[in-house]
């Protein structure tokens, strides 16, 4: 019988602040060696005074994965395989693997990952392994630590660099006591996001009614405090587990490594403990080539776009300042900027690429046309009803939204093959945003539906 568990979770995003494989990661980060590029980091947590969870998070780069196409989408997949050696020797190793499949595309570039291990107090070697099975490439990091007893006086579990914290709104194996907590495996920060955020976990409080202050603090490389929070007072409510979390502005940084400190004191019982855990601060925004792909995407904001914004764009001329106004753009319609991916860009590529598949016509892409337009304007229909091979008529859909965003009456469109060739024109449209033929009339007698539209 093996002494761990095993548990596994996925996320897909984009970085924009990377540039091939110069990928900027903390001091206690550990990258990868090899033709497939990754980066490791871990950190501890008490489960008993003998017993700790060890979570392994990774960030791997999908662009030094190669790429299978499945229906139309590309996706990678890779073996990943784990390793976790006793350096004392009295454990069992453990060696165990899966494969994976990690999207690639437009808005995935990298995979966030994390897997857990239970684990007793010893002397460990962890090898991550990933083999792209498409290539056969293959990347290894390797870390050696150290997991300890827990003192049965007040201590604190590792420093968990994240991304963004947030109240969990379901099931996630990022959550954590109701809080969904994405890692931050290469420990850096941008100015783009210019705050710190992390999560630890306080054991040992004397399970009282009083109270304990929390502190926290950031030192450069020399050990010269330049940053610290003000003492918070922390009610215990008769528990000796706390959570911790935090979020650190670092305006004014200069591009480097730093240490986060912290530090909390039971006021019930004077006992004090702290934990460190370095980061990374990078000040210059790496520009990377856009990939044509996304390129193509961003750019197209003709249905999405105010008519100000339209004509502020073309006016643009050099491309960096195109690719700037771009990254407002879409940063400005993101539904949820504490997530790592921007849900409203990643809904209206899937509806792009879904009318280019569906609705293109000769040379002319689908997005053009005007069932590509309505399909991305305001997503796919609630009913469409195809009327085809009709002697005394052309052939036409009807599109009907039931309450999508005109209340109780919803929206309704009717495009007609005029001229017989699949090129599907809207000749009527129940909402003023869009247009209406002049002579839509004469359409709807061919099936004897003028009454019920006039």
């Amino acid at each position: 019988m093996y002494w761990f568990i095993l548990l596994t979770t996925l996320i897909l995003s984009s970085d924009t602040a990377r540039v091939g494989g110069n990928i900027p990661f903390a001091e206690s980060t550990v990258p990868s060696t090899g033709d497939v590029s990754f980066f490791v980091d871990r950190a501890l947590f008490r489960i008993s005074d003998s017993l700790s969870y060890l979570e392994v998070y990774y960030f791997l780069d999908l662009e030094t994965l190669g790429e299978i196409e499945r229906d139309g989408k590309r996706e990678s997949d890779y073996l990943f395989t784990v390793k976790l050696e006793d350096l004392e020797g009295k454990k069992k190793p453990l060696v165990d693997s899966w494969t994976k499949k990690a999207l690639k595309g437009a808005l995935s570039q990298f995979v966030i990952d994390k897997f857990d291990l239970i684990v007793s107090p010893g002397r460990y070697r962890l090898t991550v392994e990933i083999e792209d099975k498409s290539t056969d490439a293959k990347g290894r990091a390797v870390m050696e630590f150290t997991v300890r007893r827990w003192e049965p006086s007040l201590t604190l579990s590792d420093i968990e660099l994240a991304k963004s914290i947030r109240d969990s709104t379901g099931p996630s194996s990022f959550n954590k006591y109701a809080l969904e907590v994405i890692p931050n495996p290469l420990g850096t920060v941008y100015p783009q996001k210019d705050t710190l955020y992390f999560y630890l976990e306080v054991y040992n409080l004397e399970p009282d009614s009083g109270a304990y202050i929390f502190t926290s603090a950031i030192y450069d490389a020399g050990g010269k405090l330049l940053r610290s929070t003000k003492p918070r007072v922390r009610k215990k409510r008769g528990s000796s587990v706390a959570i911790e979390t935090g979020g650190i502005p670092l305006g004014g940084f200069e591009d480097g490594e730093y240490l986060l400190s912290v530090e909390v004191v039971d006021l019930s019982t004077s006992q004090r403990a702290s934990a460190s855990k370095p980061f990374r601060f990078v000040t210059r925004r790496i520009e990377r080539e856009v990939p044509k792909e996304l390129m193509d995407y961003l750019s197209f904001i003709d249905y999405v776009a105010s008519p100000q914004e339209l004509k502020a764009f073309k006016k643009l001329k050099d491309e960096r300042e195109k690719k700037a106004f771009l990254t407002r753009f879409w940063k400005k319609r993101d539904p949820d900027p504490e997530t790592p991916e921007n849900e409203f860009l990643r809904e209206f590529i899937e509806r792009v690429k879904y009318a280019d598949r569906n609705y293109s016509q000769g040379g002319r892409k689908g997005r053009y046309t005007d069932r590509g337009r309505i399909y991305i304007r305001y997503g796919p229909p609630d009913q469409v009803q195809k009327v085809t091979l009709v002697s005394h008529a052309r052939d036409r859909e009807e599109w009907t939204y039931f309450t999508r965003g005109r209340g109780s009456k919803g929206m309704k469109f009717i495009f007609v093959d005029i001229d017989g060739t699949g090129n599907y024109e809207l000749v009527y449209s129940s909402i003023e945003e869009e247009p209406t033929r002049p002579d839509w009339k004469s359409y709807l007698k061919e099936w004897g539906l003028l009454g019920g539209e006039e």
